[in-house]
């Protein structure tokens, strides 16, 4: 199984208050854009690891069977404190994964 770890955590201090999870871009959240790339690909399991507006971004998700949450309550401890949660929600311990930032997978979908 593989499965990847969506680190959605983060307070986006760089946009002074505002949650760049929340952004719209193209008529959609910017988390919806990731979330779109990632169930369109070969991985079986998306983790998304929330906490700062956890529950906003949380309803913004469009559901999907591959999809499960994580809460890291320490994610003001920076972001290895999110990639930490995200990995108790493997199913195995052997199961191949990588993590991803919201960053990087709109600069994939843009890119292309």
């Amino acid at each position: 199984m593989v499965s990847v770890i969506l680190l959605a955590a983060g307070e986006s201090k760089r946009l002074k208050g505002e949650n760049k999870l929340i952004k719209i871009l193209n008529k959609k959240h910017l988390i919806n854009h990731s979330i779109k790339a990632l169930v369109r690909s070969k991985v079986d399991k998306i983790i998304v690891v929330l906490g700062y507006q956890s529950n906003k971004v949380k309803k913004l998700v469009k559901k999907n069977k591959k999809i499960s949450f994580i809460l890291n309550k320490n994610y003001k401890n920076g972001m290895s404190t999110s990639i930490k949660s995200g990995l108790k929600k493997l199913v195995k311990k052997r199961d191949r994964f990588y993590y991803c930032t919201l960053r990087y997978a709109i600069y994939k979908i843009f890119r292309y």
